[in-house]
């Protein structure tokens, strides 16, 4: 059996290896990574996976078949991708932010336009109760 790289369900959501392809394709769906479950009930995620992430945290054997994983590395490539993610998030939320500014204004600039459509209104009624037959009148 070949070696299992091991990651705790607190990294679950954060590691890029979630994404990769499964291990058993009949019992997940493309684009899961299909979870084991070994006596100790904790997940383990196969080398061939982990190799598509970054070959350079696997190890080969002689015939150049993935043969483990270099758990040693893994630590430094799960806390970069939480890294990335978090920038992702941060800049996603100033978006968020700076959209919900400018939809604030368009409603305020809205408003000031129906005040100002009730303001012209008003005036051709004056104009047209003092000058019925205005050109504006019979529009």
């Amino acid at each position: 059996p070949r070696r299992r790289l091991l990651v705790e369900p607190a990294l679950q959501d954060q590691s890029r290896a979630l994404s990769e392809r499964p291990l058993n394709r009949q019992s997940a769906a493309p684009h899961q990574l299909h979870v084991e479950r070994r006596w100790d009930a904790r997940p383990r995620f196969g080398a061939e996976d982990v190799e598509k992430i970054d070959p350079l945290l696997v190890t080969y054997n002689k015939q150049g078949q993935v043969e483990g994983v270099k758990y040693d590395r893994i630590n430094v490539v799960l806390v970069n991708a939480i890294k990335e993610q978090q920038q992702q998030s941060n800049a996603q939320q100033r978006q968020i932010e700076d959209l919900q500014l400018e939809l604030k204004r368009q409603q305020q600039l809205n408003e000031q336009l129906k005040q100002h459509e009730n303001e012209i209104d008003g005036l051709k009624k004056l104009v047209c109760a003092v000058n019925p037959t205005a050109e504006l009148c019979h529009k």
